[in-house]
């Protein structure tokens, strides 16, 4: 997960748009890379579901 002071970001030729979004809500969005989920879970970025329940309580 990158973490950032800047709202906006300057994107490329490859890109058209982009969203910031919690990572445990990415399964809401089409078309993301097809290892993003894998990498987040390696760096412990996807919180556990009962963790997100204690999180909003």
């Amino acid at each position: 997960m990158a973490r950032t002071s800047q709202r906006r970001l300057t994107l490329n030729w490859e890109h058209k748009a982009y969203r910031w979004v919690w990572p445990w809500k990415l399964s809401q969005f089409d078309g993301q890379v097809a290892w993003l989920t894998d990498v987040l879970q390696a760096v412990d970025s996807l919180p556990s579901a009962k963790a997100r329940g204690r999180a909003a309580s």
